[in-house]
Parts: structure tokens; C-alpha cells; sequence
């Protein structure tokens, strides 16, 4: 369904010049649930920014059912666009404007009708088991209940694929096994394909059918989940596990 073929991007600054990423590629199918794991400063963050369309790779292409998501005038960009719901790390939702509103902002911008916006944000309240906080703003709402509503938001023009960025690193254990259901229940009901990178293993292990490991901008290890937790052939891989010393 989504492609990422040969990505590169480099990021130059005063004293250096980074490869964050050197040429990785990826498939994601429809209705499949990935995640990618690797240390700090791997490259998944510029690999997330990459497939959000946040910025464009230096070489390389992400493809979308057929369509090229890089060479795209802006216009069909956005269109496209539509199709990729992302929840980042900090996805901080609109203070001023209640549950609903914050739900209902991407639709507005896609000039959904307000018959529409109602109905479907209504659905997504009801999928996030918020439906009494329609009118509550942001403040009142635990951590839990805020990425429950922008995981809502990412979901409301109901994308092909869904990005999740670390989205349990602010959570504590009881929240993070409440997401990990309402994610199962999310990908159970609408079929959406979903990429979560994050580097809670237990949230890979519970809701991921394969897994890649990313390093130093290259994957280096993947397969399904099981497999890969169960015998990890790569040093990252068995770092990453806590496993290295077994293995050496």
C-alpha cells in the first residue's frame, strides 16, 4: 500500500554533515500493523518526518497506492496527503477549542459538510470511548485521554495509514495497556494500516504483526515480531532487548 523505496536524507550543519538516513526502504500493506525500534539518533525520527511529508527526502521516493507522494505539485500533495493520519510525539491539540473542535479541525480544513463533521466525529468519540467529553477542552482531559483524542483527530478523514510517533513515552503502564487496547480495537474496526515507532518494546510486542530495526539510517534487522524478539541476529537487535550478553 505505502512504499518507501531508497530514501536519503542528510542534514548538513557548521561542523558536520549527517546521513540521518541512507537509503532505507520499506512496504507497508493495507491493514498491517509495523513497528520500528532503534536507538537514539537511528534515524526514526527523520524517517517519520520523511513519510508525513514534513520534509521531503534528498533521494528516493514514498509511494501511495500507485502515487508519488514527492514529485507532486502542492495541490495533489495535500490531496494525497489526507490519506496519512500522524499522531507525533508532542501532537499538542488546540487549547482553546474543545474535544469536539479538535477533532473536527482537520475536517473543517478538508471542507467536510457539518452534517458530516457531526457524524463523524461523533463515530470517532464513540470509538474512543470519550463521548462525555465532547465539549471538554484539553486541560481538563488526563494524558491518556489527550492522545486518545488526537489519535481521533489523525483518524478523522479516515487515512490509509496511521503514523504513531512514541505514542506512550508520556504514559504510565496502567494508560499504555488502556492505548494498546483501543489501538487493537481501532485497527479491528477501520482495517488501517499503522506504523508505530517508539522504543517500548511492549508496545511492539502487543500490537506489532513485523518489526524493523533501524541504525545508523539503515535497517539493519527485520521479520515478524515473534521471530525477531525470540532470536535477534543482529548486535543492535540483541542491544536492544537487553539480550547482548547472552549472545556474545
Amino acid at each position: 500500500m505505502i512504499e518507501v523505496r531508497e530514501v536519503k536524507k542528510t542534514y548538513t550543519g557548521k561542523h558536520a554533515v549527517v546521513e540521518a538516513l541512507k537509503g532505507v526502504s520499506l512496504t507497508i500493506s493495507a491493514g498491517e500493523i509495523v513497528g520500528i525500534i532503534g536507538k537514539s539518533g537511528a534515524g526514526k525520527s527523520t524517517l517519520l518526518r520523511c513519510l508525513s511529508l514534513l520534509e521531503k527526502p534528498d533521494q528516493g521516493d514514498l509511494v501511495l497506492d500507485g502515487d508519488s507522494l514527492v514529485h507532486q505539485k502542492d495541490d495533489r500533495m495535500r490531496q494525497i496527503r489526507r490519506n496519512i493520519g500522524v499522531v507525533f510525539q508532542s501532537s499538542p491539540l488546540l487549547k482553546q477549542s474543545t474535544v469536539f473542535d479538535n477533532i473536527a479541525y482537520p475536517l473543517r480544513l478538508a471542507n467536510w459538510s457539518i452534517q458530516d463533521i457531526q457524524t463523524r466525529v461523533h463515530e470517532l468519540l464513540e470509538l474512543i470511548q470519550l463521548s462525555d467529553k465532547a465539549q471538554a477542552y484539553p486541560a481538563t482531559l488526563s494524558g491518556g485521554q489527550q492522545q486518545r483524542v488526537a489519535i481521533a483527530r489523525a483518524l478523522a478523514a479516515k487515512p490509509q495509514l496511521l503514523l504513531l510517533d512514541e505514542p506512550t513515552s508520556a504514559l504510565d503502564s496502567v494508560t499504555t495497556r488502556q492505548l494498546i487496547r483501543l489501538l487493537k480495537a481501532i485497527h479491528t474496526q477501520t482495517q488501517v494500516a499503522i506504523l508505530i515507532i517508539t522504543h517500548e518494546l511492549t508496545v511492539v510486542e502487543a500490537l506489532c504483526e513485523r518489526v524493523l530495526v533501524l541504525d545508523d539510517g539503515v535497517f539493519v534487522e527485520s521479520g515478524r515480531t515473534a521471530e525477531v524478539f525470540a532470536q535477534p541476529k543482529h548486535p543492535v537487535t540483541q542491544e536492544l532487548l537487553g539480550l547482548k550478553e547472552r549472545y556474545d
